[in-house]
């Protein structure tokens, strides 16, 4: 058995959007195992511009909602994969998900195919009350799931941008805080 805190790693392939590599991570104890793909990355912001592992990029990208008349929200990954195509045909290299965190299946996918993704969670508009972000119960729960989505998604490298409010009413003096 080896330790969490005595596990070294040197020499990493970086993931980047020109070569997704992924390291395979297998954890097995007596009752359970858990096989994984993660990427190591770096995302940072100097200036203007957004770094990735040290390289300049500009976010080119579409918003995506996961959902489907057909389907609803039990999206099939062929319908993903799909959609993936369509956004790599127009030259995209960024996808916003729109309200929500999405399906880990589709987060796999853009880790896979290099494809970096703006994940959010699902609280829209709420600021559009004068009083509602002043409310700590709506605050609390905001930042509650934002730290669950974190959590849940914190080794795709794919994703770069956490996003915690949308469509907000910044010209309240209410959502300052």
């Amino acid at each position: 058995s080896v330790k969490a805190d005595a596990v070294k790693l040197e020499n990493i392939t970086l993931w980047d959007m020109d070569n997704p590599y992924l390291y395979t991570v297998v954890t097995s104890t007596s009752t359970d195992d858990l096989i994984d793909k993660i990427g190591f990355r770096k995302i940072e912001v100097k200036n203007v511009d957004i770094l990735l592992n040290g390289k300049s990029i500009e976010l080119l990208g579409v918003n995506r909602h996961e959902e489907h008349p057909d389907w609803g929200f039990a999206f099939p990954a062929k319908l993903m994969k799909k959609d993936l195509d369509l956004i790599k045909d127009l030259n995209c290299n960024t996808i916003r998900g729109s309200h929500y965190p999405n399906s880990k299946i589709f987060v796999d996918m853009l880790d896979e195919c290099g494809i970096l993704f703006w994940s959010e969670i699902p609280m829209w508009g709420v600021g559009f009350s004068e009083n509602a972000l002043q409310d700590p119960e709506i605050t609390d729960k905001g930042f509650e799931m934002h730290k669950e989505m974190v959590k849940f998604y914190y080794n795709h490298p794919s994703i770069v941008i956490w996003g915690l409010h949308n469509e907000i009413a910044t010209y309240s003096p209410y959502t300052y805080p």
